[in-house]
């Protein structure tokens, strides 16, 4: 009957686009793309991803907390512009009002029926809230969420639909439920990763058919446009960090939802006790409410200084300076981890006199970046982590 593709977070990559639509124009007749947001920002082309993406009549879109960022923030009121204020400036200039005005007549959600099956597109849900800090999604798209809809509503919501499709933090998905199936289809565009990632569903004669599909394409192509072009960096550094280089940054993160497919922890005492070696300074952190890991930081560890700060969350986080010793190294290695996840929300490491950390373990060692590594080091994280279920990314 009909072909159809689920995409999200173009993030104004148009080379990422073009080579997508390309793929699916030479292997496929889609008949209609569902687009789940943030196609908009972060990257060099906002125009021309958004000519495509609001004019193609293939596309189906709704809001992103990046779409919603933009037309909503109130940029009169700030009294000096971060990185990301000054990049939000700069795609609101290239748009052009015209453009998003467009923008804000997006719904937030959309329930929809195609070829007999009925799908419900929103952006994000509430996975992981309390343990990020309330930190991976924005505050108004959060409240938007589905998990913030009353019972009635997640009734008339889901259980009414036979797909509910989220783009949630660039994961790929399929979990099947008794009355409706969850995809999450990855990301076409992150300048963290090298791979295109999109959903295909093709509806034959009642029966569907999944289809996960990855592509290769060179992130450095986008990166280099960026610096070339004068786009304003959206995070500290993110493009000047990503050129081609002999010292390279590594990140380390979760291949599938890990609620799906649990993370192989073996990796991590490995990377650990080689790279602890160089450290001065070690920071764990934790949430307020985690009594546990606190007590356990507090009776084991020298702990040097302790401070408490106030996040996004119900619960405050607590950071933790300690001192590099063997009661250290012989908890990151051997009692790291806890239903899956690893027992501290953070895990810094510093050399003397360094403001930045070289080894940064963050949302429960979901997300690892190690920087400035040379040849020696990099073979040596790619043998430790030969691992399925991770992710790495060299840049």
């Amino acid at each position: 009957m009909g072909k159809i593709c689920i995409i999200s977070d173009i993030h104004s990559n148009i080379h990422s686009l073009r080579k997508f639509l390309k793929y699916i124009e030479e292997k496929y007749d889609i008949d209609y793309i569902l687009n789940l947001g943030d196609f908009i920002q972060d990257g060099p082309n906002p125009c021309e991803v958004f000519d495509i993406v609001m004019n193609d009549k293939r596309f189906i879109n709704i809001m992103g907390n990046k779409e919603y960022e933009l037309i909503n923030y109130n940029h009169d009121d700030c009294l000096f512009f971060d990185e990301e204020e000054s990049h939000e400036l700069w795609t609101i200039e290239k748009l052009g009002k015209s453009r998003i005005n467009r923008i804000k007549k997006l719904p937030l959600s959309k329930s929809i029926e195609l070829f007999g099956r009925k799908f419900f597109m929103i952006h994000s849900n509430c996975e992981h809230l309390d343990s990020f800090g309330g930190n991976s999604l924005t505050t108004i798209i959060t409240e938007n969420s589905i998990e913030k809809f009353s019972k009635k509503e997640q009734t008339l919501n889901i259980n009414s639909h036979d797909y509910l499709l989220i783009a949630d933090n660039h994961l790929e998905c399929l979990e099947t439920h008794e009355n409706y199936k969850i995809i999450k289809p990855g990301a076409i565009s992150s300048l963290n990763n090298n791979t295109i990632k999109f959903v295909v569903i093709d509806i034959n004669k009642g029966e569907e058919s999944i289809y996960f599909k990855n592509l290769k394409h060179d992130a450095y192509e986008v990166v280099e446009q960026c610096i070339n072009d004068n786009v304003p960096d959206p995070y500290s550094n993110i493009y000047t960090n990503k050129i081609k280089k002999e010292i390279c940054d590594v990140s380390i993160s979760s291949k599938y939802d890990a609620d799906i497919i649990p993370i192989d922890w073996s990796f991590f005492p490995l990377i650990v006790e080689k790279l602890i070696k160089e450290s001065d300074v070690i920071q764990l952190s934790c949430l307020n409410n985690e009594l546990e890991v606190i007590s356990e930081i507090r009776s084991k560890l020298n702990v040097l200084e302790e401070e408490e700060t106030e996040t996004n969350s119900n619960h405050n986080q607590i950071f933790f300076k300690v001192k590099k010793d063997k009661n250290i190294v012989n908890l990151l290695t051997s009692d790291f981890s806890d239903k899956n996840k690893l027992k501290w929300f953070s895990i810094y490491f510093y050399k003397e006199n360094d403001v930045d950390p070289y080894f940064i373990c963050e949302h429960n060692g979901y997300e690892i970046r190690i920087n400035n590594l040379n040849k020696i080091d990099i073979d040596f994280i790619k043998n430790m982590c030969n691992n399925e279920t991770i992710t790495i990314d060299f840049y």
